[in-house]
């Protein structure tokens, strides 16, 4: 067995004790389980899935997510276990354009496609990938709404990261300060201010009734990437608001468009945040692992696939597969 595997391994073996301690996070050790079983199923069935040229579904979105399921699974996988792995890879760095954008789709998404291959790219943890990741994150800071653009401070596009200056999406403006956070972009470089701005802002976007619960999670995780901590009044209304709002069986429901995109917001915020427990309003908690896991699993298809009969079940697995990564992550 890899030594990292085993080092993986080892830092789970929590979850194979009897009882947990009170210093380990929450959740029921059963559950917790089932999550790294149901990880190497989706993981077995996206392998069987994958093309010749190494991607899933001829998509550099839909093979980043793939490839970082693999990488950021407990089980360990790097470039070493064969070309199951590499191939994904050559992939992802064969769409690297000059300008650094890493895309098959066009301008319209590419920033959203950089930002999922560089996550992977730098999982695989591979310094050869060093000058593609890098002119990927320049990509993603250029992309930055800023005064470069035209763009003042007080205008709300300020500091969105989208495919264009003033197109910015929370969720795109997500991915891409995930990505340059796991990317390892300087604290202290200016693009964390005007993203958080950008963030905070958008808490005013609207009455809680008009607002998807998405939106909450990615402005938290924005905010949390972006080096706020928890005296900072935009991210306690974050919290406050996703607190308030926390219904366990809306997590079950899964979107036509974008599979288990708001269950992996929710992870990720969940995740950076670092509480064991949403406490409601009125004083009930709830244990987020265990929530997001038990709406997942319902959903668990017996072939190891996540996604509706008759559908493509390529991106809601590798998603699925993500979202479970992150609960057995947040458990070391």
């Amino acid at each position: 067995m890899p030594i990292a595997r085993l080092a993986n391994l080892l830092l789970l073996l929590p979850l194979l004790a009897p009882h947990w301690t009170a210093a380990q996070p929450t959740m029921d050790r059963a559950l917790a389980i089932q999550c790294l079983q149901h990880t190497d199923y989706g993981l077995r069935y996206l392998r069987l899935q994958q093309s010749e040229d190494g991607s899933w579904g001829g998509s550099v979105a839909l093979t980043a997510l793939a490839i970082h399921a693999f990488l950021r699974s407990y089980q360990g996988y790097g470039e070493a276990d064969g070309a199951f792995i590499t191939r994904p890879v050559r992939y992802l760095l064969g769409h690297a354009r000059p300008d650094g954008a890493i895309t098959a789709a066009g301008d319209a998404d590419a920033v959203r496609e950089t930002a999922l291959a560089l996550r992977a790219l730098k999982a695989t943890g591979n310094p050869q990938h060093a000058p593609v990741v890098d002119r990927a994150m320049a990509y993603l800071v250029a992309a930055q709404a800023d005064e470069a653009d035209g763009i003042a401070p007080d205008d709300p596009a300020y500091g969105g990261i989208g495919a264009g200056p003033g197109s910015a999406d929370l969720v795109t403006h997500f991915h891409a300060a995930e990505a340059l956070h796991e990317a390892g972009l300087d604290p202290a470089h200016p693009l964390w201010e005007r993203a958080a701005r950008f963030s905070g802002r958008q808490l005013d976007a609207g009455p809680g009734e008009h607002r998807e619960a998405s939106a909450d999670y990615a402005i938290l995780g924005t905010l949390l990437y972006a080096g706020a901590d928890r005296t900072d009044p935009r991210m306690r209304a974050a919290w406050d608001r996703i607190a308030a709002g926390h219904d366990p069986a809306a997590l079950a429901v899964v979107e036509a468009v974008e599979p288990f995109l708001t269950q992996g917001l929710f992870a990720a915020a969940m995740a950076a945040y670092g509480e064991n427990l949403i406490t409601a309003p009125d004083g009930t908690t709830h244990p987020w692992r265990e929530d997001v896991a038990t709406a997942l699993l319902q959903h668990y298809r017996p072939d190891g696939s996540w996604g509706d009969e008759g559908a493509d079940r390529l991106l809601p697995t590798a998603r699925a597969v993500g979202v479970l990564n992150r609960v057995a992550h947040s458990l070391r």
